[in-house]
């Protein structure tokens, strides 16, 4: 005994098949992208935490190399410092900091990193100015001091001139009256 409507089963027996089919691959496939967004997201964060240390890194870095530079600058005002080896070493720690702005890629592309590469370029453009403005003021002050002593100086042997001079119009007149008396 066979039904009447096998055709009408079948086809609706197929139907059923495809539609559970695309249902149950649409489930499949949004649980596939609710996994994987997490795992693109989770990449994505990573690598943002990789930048944000290594900038960090470098600032510590930065940081340091500014604070060894201060510190030299102090050590310059004492008066027994060897201010040629100061200086030298201040110019390298300088040439250094720009060293490690030029060679740091993370402030490659991004638009807000190359502000903040303008800024520790303007740090160390200010230490550098810094630095020269040290080098002036301690010619200036050496100048001040060697212009005082050539003054001192000047001010002794100005007066030992004019003793010269009473000296030399004194011998004149004993002279003068030693060839009126013979």
């Amino acid at each position: 005994m066979e039904p009447l409507n096998t055709d009408t089963r079948r086809k609706a027996l197929i139907n059923y098949l495809i539609f559970f089919t695309i249902t149950v691959s649409l489930i499949v496939v949004a649980v596939f992208f609710s996994f994987q967004v997490p795992f693109k997201e989770n990449e994505q964060l990573s690598r943002q935490v990789e930048i944000v240390k290594n900038e960090r890194i470098f600032t510590e870095k930065f940081e340091r190399n500014m604070n060894d530079v201060m510190r030299l600058f102090d050590s310059l005002n004492h008066k027994d410092a060897n201010i040629i080896l100061i200086d030298g070493k201040i110019t390298e720690k300088i040439q250094g900091m720009n060293g490690m702005i030029d060679s740091d890629t993370s402030f490659v592309g991004d638009p807000s990193s190359q502000l903040v590469k303008e800024l520790y370029t303007s740090v160390v453009e200010s230490l550098s100015k810094f630095h020269s403005a040290k080098k002036e003021l301690r010619e200036a002050t050496s100048k001040d001091v060697t212009l005082g002593e050539l003054k001192q100086e000047n001010a002794r042997l100005s007066s030992e001139l004019n003793y010269v001079k009473q000296s030399l119009n004194v011998y004149m007149m004993a002279a003068a009256q030693a060839a009126k008396n013979n």
